[in-house]
């Protein structure tokens, strides 16, 4: 059921034996896949059912480094989260995101790829994907397209899934609603951890709204799924209020932020266009999105050029099919319709960095009769410690101190950028399908058109040891009993591919330890 915080008449305290605070994909899954279960599940969530703005100013904080993404526009803050304007976009992380490489500091996951395989396939049901299907191979084969010739030792063939997109506010409102052992209290924002003396256990949660009623929720398991950055924003206010607890990771919050740098980086001048079909959409059911085919560097080349795992995706470029256009009529929908906060701020810059109609200039006169693709590269951000989410001075509403997000690149993350280009241009020489114009340039800097996903991972990463990581294996924080994290927050690396699935697989994960340690 679903319970208004703003219509409690006075202060409201709950029992129940799971409390999780956020409602957007991770929370929600987790809601979802323990609703058939014997347990109370309170849900605490921000917003309402629907866009407030002054629950969204919320978010508001500072962005240093390389300015990508106003923070007030690149998550939302009511029941659904940011599924609430995703795109859509799937794929798994490859075997290789799991491994510790010699040549990347900090890689390293404390699961494999073989664990979370299983998770995946329910995520793909979860997000109402085609089956828990990613291999380009069957995809070629079922709607009748070519694969590619790229050397499977240089390049592997991978594919974008697409969901509808899932809005996971309004496909899991009514099944959350009618459920008698899960309560979501709506309007509610978290503003306190209480601790026990001995600092193992959260005794409780303390909630407000905006109009200052308040709720304590005593729960025997506490999730906090509030995104990426918001994870750590929470946790650096508990440490700081109560450092109880939090003494084995309260350095390590907040730290290895990391974001999906992703540049248009080159253009592939080809008089072969019909050999690049694969890298299409392609539709696998009328009136629904499909799939999109795109290149990863192998890891192979990964190993040789000791770089990150990188993506490609291949796009017609010219007056029809310019970025610049396409964020355009994006920008012309959300304002149609009213969505005025739908990543507005990413569309315009999307629409900026696109703002050159005819690529066909940068070439001499000689090049007319090839066709442009441009080459929109997604590197993995490498983690570093030093990129980070830390609080400022100034507070919000709630009295709870504002966010500052640092995101740092190195020259490593240039470097996998850099590589995997001279990678893909071999390739498309070795097959005759004609040149690449390097785009990135060879100024030290960053290349102008570059921005962030905005895919907000890191700051509360999965590590065995409390020294390098926030939380165990299975999600839970070092030295804290009953409290445990949700979302892209406890990825210790960042892979090139999207995130939503993992954040998916990996809170079904959660539930399902969460059943074991509630029978214990």
């Amino acid at each position: 059921m679903f319970i208004d915080g703003k219509q409690l008449s006075e202060d409201h305290s709950v029992d129940t034996d799971i409390c999780i605070i956020g409602a957007g994909v991770a929370g929600i899954t987790i809601a979802q896949h323990l609703g058939d279960t014997p347990h109370r599940i309170t849900v605490i969530e921000s917003g309402g059912l629907e866009y407030d703005r002054n629950v969204q100013e919320l978010y508001a904080g500072e962005y240093l480094g390389r300015d990508t993404f106003d923070l007030r526009t690149s998550r939302l803050r009511f029941f659904g989260g940011t599924s609430n304007h995703w795109s859509g976009n799937c794929q798994t992380l490859d075997p290789i995101d799991f491994e510790q490489r010699p040549w990347m500091p900090h890689s390293g996951w404390p699961i494999t790829y073989g664990e979370l395989l299983p998770f995946y396939k329910m995520a793909a049901e979860i997000c109402d994907l085609p089956g828990p299907h990613f291999d380009a191979g069957h995809w070629a084969r079922l709607l009748n397209f070519p694969t590619t010739p790229l050397s499977s030792e240089k390049m592997l063939h991978e594919v974008l899934v697409k969901s509808p997109p899932t809005r996971f506010g309004k496909k899991y409102r009514e099944t959350l609603n009618r459920s008698d052992k899960v309560a979501v209290y709506l309007n509610c924002n978290l503003t306190r951890l209480s601790s026990h003396p001995s600092g193992k256990m959260i005794k409780a949660a303390e909630a407000m709204t905006l109009d200052g009623k308040k709720i304590t929720v005593r729960a025997k398991a506490l999730v906090i799924a509030c995104g990426g950055i918001e994870n750590a924003r929470l946790l650096l206010h508990a440490a700081g209020r109560n450092r109880a607890g939090f003494e084995k990771v309260a350095d390590n919050i907040g730290r290895y932020y990391m974001d999906h740098p992703v540049a248009q980086g080159g253009i592939l001048l080809t008089a072969q266009a019909a050999e690049l079909g694969f890298f299409n959409a392609h539709t696998y059911k009328s009136g629904l999105p499909g799939i999109r085919g795109s290149a990863r560097i192998s890891p192979r080349m990964q190993k040789q050029h000791e770089i990150g795992n990188t993506s490609f995706i291949v796009s017609p470029t010219g007056p029809h099919h310019s970025w610049a256009k396409k964020s355009l009529r994006a920008i012309y929908r959300s304002l149609k319709h009213g969505h005025v906060h739908d990543l507005l701020g990413h569309q315009l810059k999307e629409a900026m960095s696109g703002a050159t109609d005819d690529i066909r200039a940068m070439f001499s006169d000689e090049d007319e009769a090839y066709t442009p693709y441009m080459l929109t590269l997604r590197p993995e951000h490498a983690p570093n410690p030093e990129s980070r989410v830390t609080l400022t001075e100034e507070k919000d509403a709630l009295g709870i101190n504002k966010v500052k997000v640092d995101w740092r690149l190195t020259e490593f993350d240039k470097r996998s950028m850099e590589e995997s280009l001279k990678i893909f241009a071999a390739e498309a020489g070795r097959l005759g399908w004609g040149r690449v114009k390097n785009l990135l340039g060879d100024d030290p800097a960053w290349a102008d058109n570059m921005r962030g996903g905005p895919h907000h991972m890191g700051t509360t990463r999965m590590h065995e040891s409390p020294g390098e990581g926030v939380v165990d294996s299975n999600c839970r924080v070092h030295g804290i009993d009953n409290l445990y994290l949700a979302g892209s927050s406890v990825f210790p690396t960042s892979s090139c591919a999207m995130p939503t699935l993992t954040i998916t697989a990996l809170a079904v994960r959660l539930a399902d330890h969460l059943k074991e340690e509630l029978k214990a």
